[in-house]
């Protein structure tokens, strides 16, 4: 008796442990699956909130200018009249992504000059190039 009862003890362990996996591994997957797609409409979300904020930015001035050179906590730019700005950036500037020497800027300033929002625009002016 003692084998037939260590059988069936084994027997409805194995299948508690069998269903617990299988359920276990369904759930892990579909909350893996959902998370994945909420960190992509959540991106996607987060892009269209700043391309629509990008378009409407309340700014004093709106400079446009070639990178000539990067010093610290500003942009060194020249515009279209060969004229050079300093545009000065800080931790609270948004930037779309990093500039580099030759980039084209797009830059909404406050009424201090201080860059509020930077988007590099080298696709734009390539485009009006020709």
């Amino acid at each position: 008796m003692t084998k037939l009862n260590t059988l069936g003890l084994l027997s409805i362990l194995t299948s508690t442990l069998a269903y617990g996996c299988s359920t276990a591994t369904n759930t892990l997957q579909s909350d893996q699956e959902s998370l994945g797609k909420g960190i992509v409409v959540g991106s996607l979300a987060e892009q269209e909130k700043q391309l629509r904020m990008m378009a409407t930015w309340p700014s004093t001035q709106t400079v446009i200018g070639q990178v000539e050179k990067i010093e610290g906590a500003a942009y060194l730019l020249t515009n279209n009249a060969g004229d050079s700005i300093r545009l000065p950036v800080d931790q609270e500037t948004m930037i779309d992504r990093p500039a580099h020497v030759g980039d084209w800027l797009r830059a909404y300033t406050d009424n201090h000059g201080r860059a509020v929002q930077i988007r590099n625009i080298d696709e734009e002016m390539m485009i009006a190039e020709f």
